[in-house]
């Protein structure tokens, strides 16, 4: 967790890293500091609630008059053991019952609030960076997938692309997933006169950026339905199919 004194130099880091991987084309780093980054933004929206619910307890209790001058200005070199440490005083007077809590009580309340008030603010500060460095590695990334897709399909862009396997399977193409797949990498390598490998992996990539999802279908009737398994009988390869329902083979949708 970065939130506080060392954010402004890993935030810096995070976004010099990513320019670095664009520029060498290293879309697998770019995706591995994207997941970090995906990852620190949760973190910090779990913050973010916790301290949320930590004000609006206060405030039912204390009321929602702000004394700035008790705002704290340090910063936390541990902030979750200071928000652990925050949440085990203050959880002590919300299990109160009414009559019991104190005047004391009231003042550690009014005493607490403007310092979560203010930890909210920062919070929030870090977040929206946090949401501009996210979108701008996944700009950098679509650069990258599109720059391959051209490589791979001799000149075509996604959304080109998209739009021919529309035209050809329509936006909902029936198939289990590994005939669908086999259907349309052999259509890519006949229409674009790319090699196999070529279309394949232009089919990973198209899978990856989401033109194609393969879909299974959902219901109550499904849903109710016992699934069962049996290995394959070598004297008759259909053996393993019998036992699903039609509806459970899928479907390959096409996002174009």
């Amino acid at each position: 967790m970065r939130i506080f004194k060392e954010f402004a130099e890993w935030f810096n880091k995070s976004d010099k890293n990513i320019v670095d991987f664009h520029l060498k084309k290293d879309k697998e780093n770019l995706k591995r500091t994207l997941h970090d980054l995906e990852e620190e933004l949760e973190n910090m929206k779990q913050l973010r609630k916790t301290i949320d619910s930590l004000i609006k307890k206060s405030e039912e209790i204390a009321g929602t008059s702000i004394d700035k001058k008790s705002i704290k200005k340090e910063e936390h070199s541990d902030f979750r053991k200071w928000l652990k440490e925050e949440e085990n005083i203050l959880n002590r007077i919300f299990a109160l019952k009414k009559d019991e809590i104190t005047a004391q009580d009231i003042e550690t309340l009014k005493k607490e609030l403007p310092l979560l008030r203010a930890e909210r603010i920062r919070l929030d500060n870090r977040i929206r960076k946090l949401l501009e460095i996210i979108a701008k590695t996944k700009f950098l990334i679509d650069d990258l997938n599109e720059d391959l897709c051209q490589q791979l399909s001799h000149g075509h862009s996604l959304a080109e692309i998209g739009k021919v396997l529309v035209e050809k399977f329509s936006h909902e193409f029936r198939e289990d997933y590994f005939s669908g797949k086999d259907d349309i990498c052999a259509f890519l390598h006949d229409h674009f006169k790319i090699q196999q490998n070529e279309a394949c992996q232009l089919f990973d990539l198209l899978e990856e950026v989401g033109i194609l999802k393969f879909k299974l279908e959902s219901s109550e009737q499904i849903a109710q339905q016992p699934l069962l398994y049996y290995g394959t009988d070598w004297d008759d390869p259909m053996m393993e199919y019998v036992t699903i329902p039609p509806q459970l083979m899928g479907y390959w949708e096409i996002n174009a």
